[in-house]
Formats: C-alpha cells, structure tokens, sequence
C-alpha cells in the first residue's frame, strides 16, 4: 500500500485532461488540411543596403511558392501539401501546418521595386529588396 501523493495525482489527472483535447484537436486538424490556413514564421531586417524577409516554409517546392508586389505591398503565398504516405496513416501528434499559407509586408518607399529577388534554399525563402539611393539636391534659396 502507497501513501496518497495529491501532486502525482494532480499532475497525472491535468495530463489526461490535455491528451483528450490533443485527441480531438488533433482528429479536427486532420479533416481541415485542405482547406485550412497559417502563416510562416518570418523574419524580416535590414541592413545599410537592403531589407530581407526570411520565411521558414521546409517540406515546399519553388513551384508552390508564389511571390508577387502590389503597390507598396509584398506578398508571400502557396502551398505545404501533406505526404501522401501521411494522409494514410494514423496520427499521434500533428503539429506542423500543412495548406494554403499566406503572408504580407507593407515596403516602406525606399525599396528598389526592379531590383527585389528571391531565392528558396533548405527551406527557408529569402526575399531581398534592395534600397534605392537616396536622391539629395541642393536647393537654391532666392
């Protein structure tokens, strides 16, 4: 016979308690992966010449990667599709994010529109946006 521990129990009780919401979350995940929605993490910093925006998106092609400029406005879009082998088996823990994803960045003015690229490697994106030089001119006062 063992002496009542009330935080064991306690902590073994909240545990349960989790494992049947991670249950259901997990089974409602499941059936939105066509049609759900998230976001990358991004970073997004500059230095003297130009601003970067980095987006964690491993498990994509380039193909499924669209990046396009609107006015002043990036945009960062595609997909993640889930592996097939996947999408048959059963789930234990689903945390990362599988569908369409989408992300915009308001360019302040400086950014050289012409000049922006990207690049996709390891899976991260890198989307450079140079600066445009600053136009200086004196003005004469009369």
């Amino acid at each position: 016979m063992s002496k009542w521990d009330f935080y064991y129990e306690f902590v073994s009780f909240a545990q349960r308690f989790s494992d049947m919401f991670d249950d259901i979350s997990l089974r409602h995940r499941k059936d939105a992966l066509q049609g759900g929605s998230w976001e990358p993490p991004v970073d997004a910093f500059e230095n003297e010449n130009e601003i970067i925006v980095e987006a964690e998106i491993p498990g994509t092609t380039q193909k499924n990667i669209e990046i396009r400029l609107e006015d002043n406005i990036l945009i960062i879009k595609g997909v993640r599709n889930m592996d097939e082998n996947a999408l048959q088996g059963n789930f234990y823990r689903m945390e990362r994010m599988y569908g369409n994803f989408i992300r915009t960045f308001t360019l302040p003015d400086l950014v050289d529109k012409d000049r922006i690229s990207a690049t996709y490697k390891n899976g991260v994106l890198s989307v450079r946006m140079p600066k445009r030089k600053k136009d200086s001119i004196t003005i004469e006062v009369k």
